[in-house]
């Protein structure tokens, strides 16, 4: 008895194991995404804290009081009489005084408006376009501060917009100028973003794919995408339906697809700051967190891992195709194509043949013998120069999630390091197709960029059995990983 009650309790314990493991990964990277989170959250307050207390303290600033009285009486007499001679050398004096200050306390700032309360800008340190206009008529008065200073808030926090102005995004810190307990107008702060967005574009966070970024109610990117080259500030539209819904739960986790169509992990929050609500998303793709997934079992399963991709060889899908060949890639070498040519090799038989390729851009073949380092070989190691090449002269770092490989043989004599090679590279195994055939006795390759392309004709003993299949279709190296060994 006391036997039985002992296997029972081994099976539970075993149970219990397995479906821990299967959470404990989702849950180790969803609390690495809070940790970051809670990061730039702390970074962000701390900064717009201190940002805030540098405006605020114009309130007891009686030099920039005395400052925006003088300046105003000479700006209201030059608007009835002119300026007099005599008016010229005060008016330098003042600006003197003021940009002293500008630069002295509040530097941190793009600029500061002195603005009436009947809304005339009667002086700005950098003299833009909005110098000597009113915020409450033309084109201003359709601006948020505009709308915010017609409020009854005195002092308020507009968020960032498009300024026109400047051609850029700003915010503005309105603190009210109250002289002889009356209010007098506006100190306005203008503040730019690019303080804020190089909190969020510190390249600290998790994984190759993993960033961190604000969104607006209006689900646009308030700071840069990691992974598009122009600006994404308020040019980046996001899903309204998935924003609002966060917008809506306030805190937690979601599984998306996100902004570059690929499926993310997420931990987002609500964070008010200075009355204005946005969303901060820390997120990583689901791709890289299977891929680290299968780089701690590889040693375990590579035997077996080969041994389901070898299974799909059958199921290649047959296709015609017809093309001319461009540039033929002999054994021991690679080629490179971006100009519309077809990459073709011939008879791959105990060698294999490394496709990589940035559809519509560029792709480079490498036909690859047993003397490489891929086989444990000296001679040449092909794979390597290729990486190289393309780091030096073809790809940014961020370009690589685009890339697209192909290792074709028909009898998988390499190791695991071919694999780990391209990973470590910065490919994720959905970017990786392994294609095999060893019914056949070689296999000969075109590849064409520019649709991205693979297509393979296996040559078998007899002539009428060849088979012209596309690779296209073959399942790649995740969806393999996920059907036999993921803990997801």
């Amino acid at each position: 008895m006391k036997a039985k009650w002992l296997l029972l309790i081994i099976i539970c314990l075993m149970t219990v194991g397995c479906g821990s493991e299967k959470t404990t990964i989702m849950e180790y990277y969803y609390s690495q995404l809070d940790n970051i989170r809670e990061t730039k959250y702390s970074e962000l307050t701390s900064y717009l804290d201190n940002v805030r207390s540098n405006a605020k303290a114009v309130e007891n600033d009686e030099s920039m009081k005395t400052y925006f009285t003088d300046k105003y009486a000479l700006y209201a007499e030059h608007k009835k009489t002119g300026y007099e001679e005599e008016d010229y050398e005060k008016l330098f004096s003042l600006r003197n005084s003021i940009e002293n200050r500008y630069i002295e306390k509040y530097l941190i700032f793009h600029d500061v408006l002195f603005i009436h309360s009947e809304g005339d800008i009667f002086y700005t340190v950098k003299r833009d376009d909005d110098y000597h206009k009113n915020i409450f008529e033309g084109e201003l008065a359709n601006t948020r501060l505009s709308e915010v200073l017609k409020g009854e808030k005195p002092e308020a926090f507009v968020d960032y917009d498009y300024y026109f102005v400047n051609g850029d995004v700003f915010a503005f810190f309105v603190e009210p100028v109250i002289i002889n307990g009356k209010q007098a107008g506006w100190f306005v702060f203008q503040f730019g973003i690019n303080k804020i967005n190089s909190i969020f574009s510190k390249d600290d966070v998790l994984g190759k794919t993993g960033e961190v970024f604000l969104v607006n109610k209006d689900a646009v990117m308030l700071t840069d995408s990691k992974f598009v080259a122009n600006s994404t500030i308020l040019n980046k539209h996001l899903s309204q339906e998935n924003i609002s819904q966060k917008f809506e739960e306030v805190q937690g986790h979601k599984v998306v697809i996100d902004y570059r169509g690929r499926e993310a992990v997420t931990s987002f929050k609500v964070v008010t700051v200075m009355g204005n609500d946005w969303l901060l998303i820390a997120k990583i793709d689901r791709d890289e967190i299977l891929t680290e997934d299968y780089r701690k079992q590889e040693k375990n399963i590579w035997k077996d891992f080969l041994m389901q991709v070898e299974k799909t060889k059958m199921e290649y899908p047959s296709e015609e195709y017809d093309f001319a060949q461009n540039i033929s890639v002999d054994i021991d070498e690679f080629k490179r194509a971006s100009d519309g040519e077809i990459l073709y090799t011939h008879g791959v038989s105990y060698c294999t043949v490394v496709i990589i390729s940035l559809k519509g851009e560029f792709a480079y073949m490498g036909h690859i013998s047993a003397y490489d380092k891929m086989y444990g070989g000296i001679q040449t190691d092909i794979l390597t120069r290729v990486l190289d090449r393309i780091d030096n002269f073809d790809l940014l770092d961020y370009k690589k999630r685009d890339v697209e490989v192909r290792v074709v043989s028909p009898r998988i004599m390499f190791s695991e390091n071919v694999v780990n090679t391209l990973l470590d590279w910065g490919v994720l195994l959905p970017q990786i197709k392994i294609a095999t055939n060893e019914d056949a006795r070689y296999v000969s390759l075109y590849h064409d960029y520019e649709n991205g392309k693979t297509f393979t004709e296996w040559h078998y003993n007899s002539r009428v059995n060849n088979l012209r299949t596309n690779l296209t279709k073959v399942e790649n190296l995740l969806e393999i990983y996920e059907q036999h060994y993921s803990r997801m």
